[in-house]
């Protein structure tokens, strides 16, 4: 995931991870917004959309990797809490990913998002979508210009999971969202199939 210019966005999928009794999936939509002296204004926007048995709530999500590595990583919403190079996973997966960035809703203090750790309590509800605005910091030097900043590696963590209520960590594939420019040239290229049909036969 590569964004060189103001506008670029990606979505990042969390395939359905299933059992008879739950479906945990979600998706994360990362768009650049804005790029001054150095800071890079992302939006991000969430949206769990598990179902089944317990609350499958998303209680935090995290970049594994991130190009270059940014200085600051800060964010002005009172809903979610940044930080970084914190460990970023839970229980019955197998990795406990370190990460460049992560976001945790409503912790307080010292990040409380560890691995096997059951005792965070909040987060995104399945079925409910939540945004925020997070500014990443590369110094006065960096030149979106001339660089790009990459996003490598995806997890998304999930709380009160199933009949259970336990904890579980996915890892995410992400794809770019088309700019409204190229979907108008697409529809107008479906829309010229027909016609040309017509006019060969």
């Amino acid at each position: 995931m590569q964004f060189d210019a103001v506008g670029d966005s990606f979505a990042v999928s969390f395939a359905p991870d299933a059992n008879a009794s739950r479906s945990l999936s979600a998706t994360l939509v990362y768009t650049l917004e804005g790029f001054s002296n150095g800071d890079a204004d992302f939006r991000i926007d969430v949206q769990n959309t598990s179902s089944g048995a317990g609350n499958n709530a998303l209680a935090s999500f995290g970049v594994v990797a991130i190009t270059p590595q940014p200085l600051l990583v800060n964010d002005a919403d009172l809903a979610w809490d940044t930080f970084t190079n914190r460990t970023l996973s839970g229980q019955q997966v197998d990795f406990c990913a370190r990460v460049d960035m992560g976001i945790s809703e409503f912790a307080t203090g010292a990040p409380r998002i560890q691995c096997n750790n059951t005792s965070f309590r909040y987060g995104v509800s399945a079925g409910e979508t939540s945004s925020l605005n997070v500014t990443m910091s590369f110094g006065g030097a960096f030149d979106l210009a001339h660089n790009d900043i990459s996003f490598d590696g995806f997890v998304v963590r999930f709380i009160d999971v199933g009949a259970a209520f336990g904890v579980r960590a996915l890892a995410g594939v992400y794809n770019a969202v088309p700019e409204p420019v190229s979907l108008a040239l697409a529809l107008l290229g479906l829309m010229a199939i027909p016609a040309f049909r017509r006019r060969r036969a």
